[in-house]
């Protein structure tokens, strides 16, 4: 079995590289005159889409505040069903439930890594 100090290091020489090779594709992109033209060109069509699409969403205010209320009740039940099926887990209880189409579904665990201070 590999060493996980070897395998971090082999990891950031890659990142190192990737962001070399993404920096000199950038650098070609940016001195193509053509594509900057492009670019502009597509500068002021999103303005105009956002000018439209901020009329359309004062059109709707109404509606944007209940979906915005539907997607805090989401989040937050969301942020429930993962204490629970957590809380289950730790007690060695079964974590199965099943959707309208009788799917079950199981929780994953992820491990996630942050630096040390």
């Amino acid at each position: 079995m590999q060493d996980i100090q070897e395998v971090y290091n082999r990891i950031q020489d890659k990142k190192k590289e990737r962001k070399r090779l993404k920096g000199m594709f950038k650098d070609g992109i940016d001195a193509s005159t053509p594509l900057r033209e492009v670019k502009e060109q597509f500068e002021t069509i999103r303005a105009k889409r956002k000018r439209m699409e901020t009329e359309i969403k004062e059109a709707y205010s109404k509606e944007l505040q209940e979906l915005e209320a539907i997607e805090m009740d989401i989040k937050s039940d969301q942020l429930l069903m993962d204490d629970i099926a957590l809380t289950k887990a730790m007690k060695g209880e079964p974590v199965v439930f099943k959707d309208a189409y009788d799917a079950e579904y199981e929780p994953v665990l992820k491990v996630k890594y942050q630096k040390v201070r």
